[in-house]
């Protein structure tokens, strides 16, 4: 019975090491996947990139060269949108540095009124077309604060470009800067007139 219970537990240790041997190169496996896919994408945002870039230049020369305000206006979004889609393709490559670890939060001072004013000039269109007033509600002409505005420009696109979803025509968006009095922590919000969005 000895013999036979050393032979049992010595089998179940085997499957044991067997078992940890196999998770571990099935996640190293899987590992590589991972890299080989993050690889993937990496190398495809670079070949959007490119063209994208190039695609400015020529948007200056129309720019330059058209007299109707309408065409003027409209080069000029299509001028903006193509360098914030070179601006979330630089941010999709932070996916590597996040991967390894390195990616870190690059404040400098910014003029906040100025960065959401500029935010606001890509949904011109857009907001002319359904009929939706924005508004931008400040106190100062100028509000310098040490921040990354890279982050700060992704989040100010994905709200008021849901704002603006949501908020029926000849609607309203108010974007609001302020400092609160309390701590001087700077608040920025976005209402709209539209139903809102369930929790």
């Amino acid at each position: 019975f000895k013999s036979i219970g050393a032979y049992i537990l010595y089998v179940s240790a085997l499957l044991m090491i067997i078992l940890i041997l196999y998770t571990g190169q099935k996640r190293k496996l899987r590992e590589k996947a991972n890299s080989q896919k993050l690889k993937h994408y990496i190398n495809l945002a670079h070949e959007i990139r490119t063209p994208m870039v190039m695609i400015t230049n020529p948007l200056d020369t129309l720019m330059k060269n058209s007299r109707d305000p309408e065409t003027t206006s409209a080069l000029l979004t299509m001028k903006r949108n193509t360098e914030r889609i070179v601006r979330t393709l630089d941010q999709f490559l932070e996916v590597k540095r996040l991967d390894t670890g390195n990616s870190s939060i690059h404040r400098r001072k910014e003029d906040l009124v100025k960065l959401i004013n500029d935010s606001l000039t890509y949904f011109t269109y857009q907001a002319k077309k359904k009929s939706i007033c924005m508004k931008f509600d400040h106190a100062m002409e100028r509000m310098n604060f040490s921040i990354d505005a890279s982050h700060l420009d992704t989040i100010l696109y994905n709200l008021i470009s849901n704002s603006l979803k949501y908020t029926p025509e000849g609607g309203e968006i108010i974007v609001s800067l302020k400092i609160n009095e309390n701590d001087g922590n700077v608040v920025i919000s976005v209402t709209d007139s539209g139903m809102g969005i369930d929790e």
